[in-house]
């Protein structure tokens, strides 16, 4: 059923956030086999909206995010997440909670284990992507201190400047 990709570690995945500015974040669920197709329609208007639709350096208003990507394995078996933001783990979450609630409750409402009220159930959620969280054993930020607003600003700078 709903296999646990992390299983029993001896590192929580909170051991390795917050050492610099960016965090990373990789996710592994099930995906119920009768719903693959569902979800690549989700991930595919999702993918249409944040290239044509979203305001530079945010996905629908979530402006901490160095980079999010969704994609389906395993021959659409599991679904990943990954993902470099700015700032706590848990602001993280409750900020996608409260901009992109649907959003998260259509890309994973076909995981198995998925919190019956979704994202909605904030702790459910939070305890849901913990179970289901994979701690990177490597995770390299080139400007580790740099926030995406500061690389926003300080492009826009050398763009007025040059």
């Amino acid at each position: 059923g709903d296999e646990l990709p992390c299983g029993s570690t001896a590192v929580t995945p909170a051991f390795r956030e917050d050492a610099v500015t960016q965090n990373q974040l990789t996710v592994v669920t099930v995906v119920d086999p009768a719903s693959v197709d569902r979800v690549r329609a989700v991930l595919a208007a999702i993918d249409s909206y944040s290239k044509r639709l979203a305001p530079p350096g945010s996905l629908i208003g979530v402006s901490t995010i160095h980079f999010v990507r969704w994609l389906l394995i395993d021959q659409g078996r599991r679904l990943m997440l990954i993902s470099d933001y700015d700032g706590s783990w848990e602001s993280y979450i409750d900020e996608f909670a409260e901009m992109i609630l649907s959003g998260l409750d259509a890309i994973w409402e076909t995981s198995l284990g998925s919190p019956p009220d979704g994202a909605r159930d904030v702790p459910a959620f939070k305890r849901f992507l913990r179970s289901h969280q994979v701690p990177a054993e490597v995770f390299f930020a080139a400007y580790p201190d740099e926030t995406v607003l500061n690389i926003a600003a300080d492009s826009a700078a050398a763009l007025s400047q040059g």
